[in-house]
Protein backbone atom coordinates (compact mmCIF):
# COMPACT_ATOMS: atom_id res chain seq x y z
CA UNK A 1 0.00 0.00 0.00
CA UNK A 2 1.63 3.35 -1.12
CA UNK A 3 1.22 6.15 1.80
CA UNK A 4 -0.27 9.46 0.01
CA UNK A 5 2.52 12.02 0.02
CA UNK A 6 0.39 14.34 2.10
CA UNK A 7 0.23 11.89 4.66
CA UNK A 8 3.72 11.62 4.66
CA UNK A 9 4.22 15.42 4.20
CA UNK A 10 1.83 15.63 7.81
CA UNK A 11 3.30 13.23 9.55
CA UNK A 12 6.77 15.27 9.64
CA UNK A 13 5.04 18.24 10.18
CA UNK A 14 4.11 16.30 13.48
CA UNK A 15 7.77 15.63 14.28
CA UNK A 16 8.77 18.97 13.84
CA UNK A 17 6.14 20.74 15.79
CA UNK A 18 6.41 17.98 18.56
CA UNK A 19 9.69 19.36 18.94
CA UNK A 20 9.51 22.93 18.29
CA UNK A 21 6.96 23.96 20.68
CA UNK A 22 8.06 22.54 23.97
CA UNK A 23 11.09 24.21 22.82
CA UNK A 24 9.76 27.23 22.44
CA UNK A 25 8.34 27.28 25.97
CA UNK A 26 11.86 26.37 27.57
CA UNK A 27 13.22 29.18 25.90
CA UNK A 28 10.34 31.65 26.82
CA UNK A 29 11.54 31.28 30.83
CA UNK A 30 14.19 33.53 30.07
CA UNK A 31 13.51 35.68 27.10
CA UNK A 32 10.29 37.44 26.22
CA UNK A 33 8.07 36.28 23.14
CA UNK A 34 9.09 39.31 20.40
CA UNK A 35 12.66 38.24 21.33
CA UNK A 36 11.90 35.03 20.81
CA UNK A 37 10.08 35.69 17.20
CA UNK A 38 12.34 38.11 15.86
CA UNK A 39 15.49 35.94 16.28
CA UNK A 40 13.54 32.57 15.19
CA UNK A 41 12.29 34.30 11.92
CA UNK A 42 15.60 35.88 11.18
CA UNK A 43 16.96 32.63 10.87
CA UNK A 44 14.34 31.20 9.07
CA UNK A 45 14.11 34.36 6.41
CA UNK A 46 17.97 32.92 5.57
CA UNK A 47 16.30 29.83 4.44
CA UNK A 48 13.35 31.17 2.86
CA UNK A 49 14.56 34.06 0.65
CA UNK A 50 17.21 32.21 -1.06
CA UNK A 51 14.66 30.09 -1.94
CA UNK A 52 11.82 32.25 -2.99
CA UNK A 53 14.12 33.86 -5.28
CA UNK A 54 15.27 30.94 -6.92
CA UNK A 55 11.91 29.90 -7.74
CA UNK A 56 10.66 33.57 -9.04
CA UNK A 57 13.48 33.49 -10.97
CA UNK A 58 12.77 29.45 -12.57
CA UNK A 59 9.14 29.84 -12.28
CA UNK A 60 7.64 33.04 -11.62
CA UNK A 61 5.11 33.63 -9.98
CA UNK A 62 1.49 32.09 -10.60
CA UNK A 63 -0.89 33.67 -7.81
CA UNK A 64 -4.49 34.96 -8.76
CA UNK A 65 -6.09 37.49 -7.24
CA UNK A 66 -8.27 35.35 -4.83
CA UNK A 67 -5.08 33.38 -3.79
CA UNK A 68 -2.83 35.98 -3.34
CA UNK A 69 -5.76 37.86 -0.97
CA UNK A 70 -5.28 34.44 0.62
CA UNK A 71 -2.26 34.72 1.15
CA UNK A 72 -1.69 38.17 2.88
CA UNK A 73 -4.98 37.06 4.90
CA UNK A 74 -2.85 34.45 6.37
CA UNK A 75 0.18 36.13 6.66
CA UNK A 76 -2.07 39.04 8.86
CA UNK A 77 -3.36 36.26 10.99
CA UNK A 78 -0.53 34.46 11.35
CA UNK A 79 0.70 37.23 12.82
CA UNK A 80 -1.65 37.68 15.48
CA UNK A 81 -1.55 33.92 16.29
CA UNK A 82 2.15 33.93 16.74
CA UNK A 83 1.31 36.21 19.70
CA UNK A 84 -1.50 34.60 21.12
CA UNK A 85 0.57 31.24 20.90
CA UNK A 86 3.83 32.50 22.55
CA UNK A 87 1.61 34.48 25.26
CA UNK A 88 -0.66 31.63 25.82
CA UNK A 89 2.59 29.73 26.35
CA UNK A 90 4.27 32.63 28.59
CA UNK A 91 1.59 32.18 31.26
CA UNK A 92 0.52 28.43 31.19
CA UNK A 93 2.15 24.90 30.88
CA UNK A 94 3.14 23.77 27.60
CA UNK A 95 1.47 19.97 28.10
CA UNK A 96 -1.76 22.62 28.97
CA UNK A 97 -2.15 25.11 26.60
CA UNK A 98 -0.85 23.26 23.14
CA UNK A 99 -3.61 20.88 24.08
CA UNK A 100 -6.38 23.12 24.05
CA UNK A 101 -5.12 24.22 20.62
CA UNK A 102 -6.67 21.52 19.23
CA UNK A 103 -10.14 22.72 18.32
CA UNK A 104 -8.63 24.06 15.03
CA UNK A 105 -9.80 21.29 12.85
CA UNK A 106 -13.13 20.96 14.16
CA UNK A 107 -13.45 25.25 13.25
CA UNK A 108 -11.71 24.27 9.93
CA UNK A 109 -13.89 21.73 9.22
CA UNK A 110 -17.27 23.99 10.05
CA UNK A 111 -15.73 26.93 8.47
CA UNK A 112 -14.25 25.69 5.14
CA UNK A 113 -17.80 24.34 3.40
CA UNK A 114 -18.56 28.06 3.46
CA UNK A 115 -15.08 29.09 1.55
CA UNK A 116 -14.61 25.95 -0.38
CA UNK A 117 -16.03 22.76 -1.79
CA UNK A 118 -16.56 20.68 0.73
CA UNK A 119 -19.25 18.21 3.21
CA UNK A 120 -19.34 18.99 6.88
CA UNK A 121 -19.20 15.75 8.09
CA UNK A 122 -21.60 14.16 10.82
CA UNK A 123 -19.26 13.33 13.50
CA UNK A 124 -18.31 16.62 14.11
CA UNK A 125 -20.66 17.55 16.67
CA UNK A 126 -19.25 14.23 18.52
CA UNK A 127 -16.20 15.22 17.59
CA UNK A 128 -16.51 18.65 19.04
CA UNK A 129 -17.41 17.07 22.38
CA UNK A 130 -15.13 14.86 23.04
CA UNK A 131 -12.75 17.47 21.98
CA UNK A 132 -13.99 19.72 24.86
CA UNK A 133 -14.36 16.93 27.34
CA UNK A 134 -10.55 16.44 26.83
CA UNK A 135 -9.66 20.02 27.44
CA UNK A 136 -11.55 20.08 30.71
CA UNK A 137 -9.87 17.26 31.29
CA UNK A 138 -6.44 18.54 30.46
CA UNK A 139 -6.82 22.07 31.90
CA UNK A 140 -8.69 21.51 35.15
CA UNK A 141 -7.06 20.20 38.41
CA UNK A 142 -9.94 18.57 39.58
CA UNK A 143 -11.54 17.63 35.74
CA UNK A 144 -14.39 19.85 36.14
CA UNK A 145 -15.77 22.91 34.29
CA UNK A 146 -15.97 24.87 37.33
CA UNK A 147 -12.21 23.63 38.35
CA UNK A 148 -11.18 24.70 34.71
CA UNK A 149 -12.33 28.53 36.04
CA UNK A 150 -11.19 28.85 39.13
CA UNK A 151 -7.54 27.08 39.35
CA UNK A 152 -5.99 27.05 36.02
CA UNK A 153 -4.61 30.40 34.32
CA UNK A 154 -7.90 31.94 33.03
CA UNK A 155 -5.90 34.27 30.28
CA UNK A 156 -3.95 31.26 29.29
CA UNK A 157 -6.92 29.11 28.16
CA UNK A 158 -8.46 32.46 26.50
CA UNK A 159 -5.61 32.37 24.72
CA UNK A 160 -5.19 29.25 23.63
CA UNK A 161 -9.53 28.85 22.79
CA UNK A 162 -9.11 32.04 20.84
CA UNK A 163 -6.03 30.52 18.96
CA UNK A 164 -8.43 28.01 17.28
CA UNK A 165 -10.53 30.27 15.35
CA UNK A 166 -7.81 32.26 14.31
CA UNK A 167 -5.81 29.01 12.93
CA UNK A 168 -8.55 27.24 11.83
CA UNK A 169 -9.20 30.10 9.39
CA UNK A 170 -5.83 30.31 8.56
CA UNK A 171 -5.58 26.46 7.73
CA UNK A 172 -8.54 27.14 4.95
CA UNK A 173 -6.38 30.35 3.66
CA UNK A 174 -3.54 28.42 3.32
CA UNK A 175 -5.31 25.86 1.18
CA UNK A 176 -6.96 28.16 -0.99
CA UNK A 177 -3.05 30.37 -1.51
CA UNK A 178 -0.62 26.63 -2.06
CA UNK A 179 -3.58 25.60 -4.80
CA UNK A 180 -2.31 28.18 -6.65
CA UNK A 181 1.33 29.30 -5.03
CA UNK A 182 4.50 27.37 -4.79
CA UNK A 183 4.20 26.20 -1.02
CA UNK A 184 7.60 27.73 -0.02
CA UNK A 185 6.65 31.22 -1.29
CA UNK A 186 3.45 31.52 0.78
CA UNK A 187 4.72 29.95 3.49
CA UNK A 188 7.95 32.83 3.53
CA UNK A 189 4.98 35.85 3.58
CA UNK A 190 3.41 33.88 6.96
CA UNK A 191 7.19 34.41 8.05
CA UNK A 192 7.92 37.71 7.10
CA UNK A 193 4.56 39.22 8.52
CA UNK A 194 5.53 37.60 12.01
CA UNK A 195 8.84 38.88 11.72
CA UNK A 196 7.78 42.30 10.73
CA UNK A 197 5.29 42.51 13.79
CA UNK A 198 7.65 41.19 16.34
CA UNK A 199 10.54 43.32 15.48
CA UNK A 200 7.94 46.30 15.75
CA UNK A 201 6.67 45.12 18.89
CA UNK A 202 10.37 44.58 20.70
CA UNK A 203 11.29 47.93 19.17
CA UNK A 204 8.29 49.89 20.82
CA UNK A 205 7.44 48.01 23.63
CA UNK A 206 10.79 46.61 24.35
CA UNK A 207 13.98 47.39 26.08
CA UNK A 208 14.42 51.78 25.32
CA UNK A 209 18.43 51.06 25.40
CA UNK A 210 19.41 49.34 21.94
CA UNK A 211 22.91 48.03 23.46
CA UNK A 212 20.73 46.29 26.12
CA UNK A 213 18.38 44.67 23.26
CA UNK A 214 20.92 43.74 21.21
CA UNK A 215 22.88 41.92 24.02
CA UNK A 216 20.04 39.85 24.82
CA UNK A 217 18.96 38.81 20.95
CA UNK A 218 22.53 37.84 20.76
CA UNK A 219 22.51 36.42 23.88
CA UNK A 220 19.25 34.17 22.61
CA UNK A 221 21.05 33.55 19.60
CA UNK A 222 23.78 32.18 21.27
CA UNK A 223 21.59 29.81 23.22
CA UNK A 224 19.59 28.50 20.22
CA UNK A 225 22.20 28.46 18.00
CA UNK A 226 19.71 28.96 15.01
CA UNK A 227 17.95 25.48 16.02
CA UNK A 228 14.29 27.32 16.61
CA UNK A 229 14.52 28.92 12.83
CA UNK A 230 15.43 25.83 10.81
CA UNK A 231 12.72 24.47 13.25
CA UNK A 232 10.62 26.91 11.79
CA UNK A 233 11.91 26.78 8.54
CA UNK A 234 11.12 22.99 7.73
CA UNK A 235 7.80 22.60 9.47
CA UNK A 236 6.45 25.53 8.03
CA UNK A 237 7.55 24.36 4.62
CA UNK A 238 6.34 21.02 5.06
CA UNK A 239 2.78 22.68 6.74
CA UNK A 240 2.10 23.87 3.24
CA UNK A 241 3.18 21.52 1.50
CA UNK A 242 0.70 19.45 3.43
CA UNK A 243 -1.79 22.25 2.60
CA UNK A 244 -1.18 21.93 -1.31
CA UNK A 245 -1.35 18.14 -1.84
CA UNK A 246 -4.09 17.33 0.98
CA UNK A 247 -7.89 16.39 -0.11
CA UNK A 248 -9.30 18.77 2.28
CA UNK A 249 -7.88 21.63 4.59
CA UNK A 250 -9.46 20.24 7.32
CA UNK A 251 -7.45 16.61 6.47
CA UNK A 252 -4.45 17.88 6.89
CA UNK A 253 -5.52 19.84 10.22
CA UNK A 254 -6.44 16.92 11.84
CA UNK A 255 -3.15 14.90 11.46
CA UNK A 256 -1.26 17.72 12.84
CA UNK A 257 -2.64 17.18 15.69
CA UNK A 258 -1.15 14.09 16.56
CA UNK A 259 2.11 16.23 17.93
CA UNK A 260 -0.43 17.04 21.25
CA UNK A 261 0.60 13.53 22.56
CA UNK A 262 3.87 13.59 22.21
CA UNK A 263 4.19 17.49 23.51
CA UNK A 264 2.65 16.25 26.85
CA UNK A 265 4.78 13.18 27.32
CA UNK A 266 8.10 16.03 26.25
CA UNK A 267 6.22 18.96 29.05
CA UNK A 268 6.32 16.01 31.49
CA UNK A 269 9.80 14.74 30.98
CA UNK A 270 11.49 17.46 30.24
CA UNK A 271 10.39 20.49 31.88
CA UNK A 272 9.13 19.34 34.74
CA UNK A 273 5.44 19.74 34.20
CA UNK A 274 2.76 18.25 36.78
CA UNK A 275 -0.43 16.33 35.91
CA UNK A 276 1.11 13.89 33.56
CA UNK A 277 -1.62 11.16 33.10
CA UNK A 278 -4.67 13.32 32.98
CA UNK A 279 -2.85 15.52 30.78
CA UNK A 280 -2.20 12.90 28.46
CA UNK A 281 -5.92 11.00 28.89
CA UNK A 282 -6.80 14.65 27.45
CA UNK A 283 -4.63 14.96 24.87
CA UNK A 284 -5.45 11.68 23.37
CA UNK A 285 -9.00 12.61 23.78
CA UNK A 286 -8.84 15.77 21.76
CA UNK A 287 -6.96 13.96 19.35
CA UNK A 288 -9.57 11.60 18.61
CA UNK A 289 -12.18 13.96 18.53
CA UNK A 290 -10.70 16.27 16.21
CA UNK A 291 -10.27 13.23 14.21
CA UNK A 292 -13.53 12.01 14.39
CA UNK A 293 -14.24 15.67 13.36
CA UNK A 294 -13.07 15.49 10.20
CA UNK A 295 -13.66 11.60 9.16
Amino acid sequence: MIVPLWIVFALLTVASRAVSKPYQKYLLEDFEESELLVVRDSVALIFFIPTVLYLLCTSGFSGTAESTAAMLGSGFLNLIGAFVVFASLNRGDASLVVPIMSFSPVVTALIEPFLREAVIPPTVIFGGVLCSVGAVITSSKGNSVRNLFEESDKVAIILAVSANFIFGLTSILDAISTSVINPFISSSVIVLFVWSGSLLRMVYFGSKNSDERKSRLLRMLRRDKGILGILQFVGLSLTFLTFSTSPSAAQASVLFKLSIVFVVIFGYLKLDEGYFVRRLLGAVMISVGSSLAVI
